[in-house]
């Protein structure tokens, strides 16, 4: 059997919270910050907040944890958060408009022709490049 590599209580702490690209990488990155025992809770904190609050991250677009040391990401504590209505602290609150508002037409009719145009120009690609029939 192999020999474990021991990362210490406090960094394995935080990977337990935002265990998210390479281990290695990560510890290397930690071990350069010489954080606190009371630093090292703040990110925790800070990562489990962000996990859970975060637009980007919740999307899965997360940084790994080497990043979010040598960033020093919890620093800057300004990343777009999801907005939450009253009644359910735990879901976002999703766009009910209709697609073509969503994303800018000024009529359904003209958010119809434009999505058939992108349908007809990709599909002539397709066979153009002989992927399809």
């Amino acid at each position: 059997m192999g020999l474990r590599f021991d990362y210490g209580d406090r960094f394995e702490k935080l990977w337990s919270v935002h265990s998210i690209g390479n281990k290695k990488l990560a510890y290397d990155q930690w071990l350069k910050l010489k954080l606190s025992e009371a630093e090292n809770d703040e990110l925790c904190q800070y990562l489990s907040n962000r996990q859970k609050d975060d637009v980007l991250w919740v999307n899965g677009k997360v940084h790994h944890l080497r990043t979010v040391l040598s960033q020093r990401k919890w620093e800057e504590n300004d990343y777009q958060r999801i907005k939450r209505d009253h009644w359910s602290l735990r879901e976002p609150i999703v766009d009910q408009r209709p697609v073509w508002v969503q994303r800018g037409f000024k009529d359904e009719a003209t958010y119809e022709s434009a999505r058939d145009a992108a349908a007809q120009r990709a599909r002539a690609d397709l066979r153009r490049d002989g992927l399809l029939h």
